[in-house]
């Protein structure tokens, strides 16, 4: 049961209501089509890609970086063939999990250093031993050894040699795994950063030089990979690049990744470095000429760097085949090799017997003991440890913290909204002989929901201070007549300008709403990343005004899940957080609650860590460690944070209001 407001805001203070004024909108999927943003210059592009770069990391589980452990590279079973040689490589890319694979390597040439490409294969059933008229592996990668090039072919998680993870569309499907971040999508970009290690720790790698070329799903891998890893000077996606379907697997549908970007934006993510679309008429890239190649064009002509995009769109199905791979090979003699022959033929190949290319051929793989359910459970240990490691205990570390955990928090909650400038409509102003009443509606320009607002402030003894009542109700639920009640009405006796609002989104709505099918939380927020937003809106409005006040937030414990979840924003903080401390990744799969990467982000604690140098009030907490980071830091010198174990009192509410000065 929800309990009441220990300060009374109104005479339904006990309900928990929003209003909706829309209904929720029809989900985005993964075939909704997508319009590339109208971007007017290189400065507004440049915000934009960062945000995209960011976002890719975040929503993979990878920000901040996880520690890299030792590769412990075995390459066996070398074979010559005429102008290359093939390998057998695995290593680790987490303790005890192993990436597997083939290296290709140039012979008769020298030692080189050589240029290296990576190759991610798609979703066909042979994996990266594919070899028919559709696509060949093999065959692309020899005819690269041939040109000069050390190619890395390596096995998507569950595919071929990868049998640590049996089914990669079965692993981390448990809801909590979304609340830390763990998604196949997060562990194959991984092991692509992992290969990209692997291939500059060799000898003959030039590490000036290295490419990453994919199809299908393995060219989600190459222009993610390309957004978030500097190492590769060109990528070469095919058949991948789309505004309307943008990947049907869950190693492309990391959560978040895809809210506010499309595989078109993520791909332009990587200008100004050379890149190649290759697109076919017979699948979801048939636009390559005229949307998706002309849109990504447009941000390297923004940046000066016209030439160094191509795109191409040949008549085929869904492929990377003979003709297809010649574009590619053509564009990597050009940009890799600087060679000025812009033509490649492919040259015939064989490609070897499974036994020669299987890394495991004739041999037990390797028992670990890691396999799926362990690897996930690694993954939560090793998010405990990075978060433990980096929590402040000292204002000067909080500084630090900051700089790694503010990005997480804004991205988590999908408050970096790009071209979403706050809009307010005015809608009425009315005064008494003691207030003015001014009645707004805010939303962003990509809203469909606004957000009413309603301004209270005094007209004599006003104090330069907003003061936000988070009640979770509709404002006629706060209201005796037409002014405050409660604390509202007290506050405004005070001198305080108090401010009201209601929730644009409608919980219930949401009930109906799985989180946890179609790819749900890869392209849409879920009802408390909403309700952040709208709070958001409602304190940047307030930080607007014209006096530049100062927005103080106070909660009760129905909406203190929301009101703590916005804490780096306000410039001091009063909240009833009985109960949160504690809460368990189930509770946090309720939908009021749910926020994909919330245990990964650290959680409230880390909400309240990031606002740690303004004055906070958390009471209501009973027995127990609470917060023990936030109780760490209150301690410092120089901290204004203040946590009680019991209820606060009509006094202290208002005597830690008066330090609010």
């Amino acid at each position: 049961m929800l309990r009441q407001f220990p300060i009374r805001l109104g005479a339904l203070c006990c309900v928990f209501l929003t209003f909706s004024f829309h209904g929720l909108a029809k989900p985005v999927d993964v075939n909704t089509p997508r319009t590339f943003p109208a971007i007017d210059d290189d400065e507004q592009w440049e915000r934009k890609a960062e945000d995209i770069r960011r976002q890719v990391q975040i929503s993979n589980g990878l920000w901040p970086m996880p520690p890299k452990c030792a590769l412990n590279a075995k390459i066996f079973g070398k074979i010559d063939r005429e102008g290359y040689s093939v390998e057998k490589v695995y290593f680790e890319s987490y303790p005890g999990f192993f990436v597997t694979g083939n290296l290709y390597r140039p012979c008769g040439r020298g030692n080189g250093p050589f240029p290296a490409i990576l190759s991610p294969h798609g979703h066909w059933n042979e994996g990266r031993l594919v070899n028919n008229k559709d696509a060949s592996i093999p065959g692309r990668c020899i005819q690269f050894a041939r040109m000069g090039i050390i190619a890395f072919s390596y096995d998507m998680v569950g595919y071929n040699d990868s049998v640590q993870i049996k089914d990669h569309r079965k692993f981390a499907l448990a809801p909590t795994n979304e609340l830390w971040s763990v998604s196949t999508m997060g562990v194959q970009t991984w092991d692509s950063i992992r290969a990209l290690d692997f291939l500059s720790s060799l000898p003959d790698v030039d590490i000036s030089n290295l490419a990453c070329t994919g199809e299908s799903g393995g060219g989600t891998q190459t222009f993610v990979l390309g957004a978030i890893d500097h190492r590769l000077k060109i990528q070469i996606p095919a058949v991948m690049v789309s505004h309307s379907m943008q990947g049907g697997c869950v190693c492309e549908n990391a959560p978040g990744l895809r809210v506010d970007f499309s595989n078109m934006e993520v791909a332009a993510a990587v200008a100004p470095r050379p890149q190649l679309m290759i697109g076919a008429t017979g699948d979801w890239t048939k636009t390559m000429m005229t949307i998706e190649g002309p849109s990504v064009q447009h941000i390297y002509e923004l940046l000066k760097h016209a030439n160094d995009v191509q795109y191409v769109c040949l008549p085929f199905n869904h492929n990377y085949n003979q003709q297809s791979r010649q574009v590619a090979y053509a564009f990597v003699n050009v940009r890799l090799l600087g060679n000025p022959k812009k033509e490649i033929i492919e040259q015939p190949f064989e490609v070897e017997p499974a036994t020669n290319l299987l890394v495991f051929a004739g041999l037990e793989p390797i028992n670990s003991g890691m396999n799926g359910t362990s690897l996930g459970a690694y993954l939560v240990e090793q998010t405990k440890q990075i978060n433990a490691n980096h929590y402040p205990e000292s204002m000067e570390a909080l500084e630090g913290f900051k700089k790694i955990y503010l990005p997480l928090w804004s991205h988590t909650f999908h408050l970096i909204r790009p071209h979403a400038s706050l809009r307010v409509d005015h809608v009425s102003d009315s005064s008494s002989d003691k207030i003015n009443i001014s009645k707004y509606k805010l939303g962003r320009n990509m809203d469909t929901d606004d957000v009413p607002t309603w301004v209270f402030q005094p007209l004599q003894n006003k104090k330069n201070i907003y003061v936000l009542l988070v009640t979770g109700m509709p404002i006629s639920a706060s209201l005796h007549g037409n002014e405050p009640a409660g604390l509202g009405g007290e506050l405004l006796q005070k001198g305080y300008t108090v401010v009201l609002f209601e929730n644009s989104s409608n919980l219930e709505d949401y009930k109906k709403q799985n989180y946890f099918t179609n790819f749900y939380t890869t392209y849409n927020t879920t009802y408390a990343q909403e309700y952040a937003d709208d709070l958001g809106k409602v304190i940047e409005f307030a930080h607007t005004a014209d006096s530049k006040p100062k927005v103080i937030l106070v909660s009760g414990n129905n909406t203190a899940f929301h009101a703590i979840s916005v804490a780096p924003l306000v410039d001091g903080l009063m909240v009833d957080a009985g109960g949160l401390a504690r809460l368990s990744d189930e509770e946090l799969l309720e939908q009021s609650r749910f926020v994909p990467g919330f245990r990964k982000l650290g959680g409230l604690e880390t909400c309240l860590l990031l606002a740690g140098r303004v004055p906070i009030l958390l009471h209501h907490l009973g027995n127990g460690d609470s917060f023990p980071a936030t109780q760490k830091l209150a301690q410092a010198k120089g901290a204004a944070i203040r946590l009680q174990q019991k209820e606060a009192d009509h006094g202290q509410v208002m005597e830690w209001l008066s330090h609010m000065q």
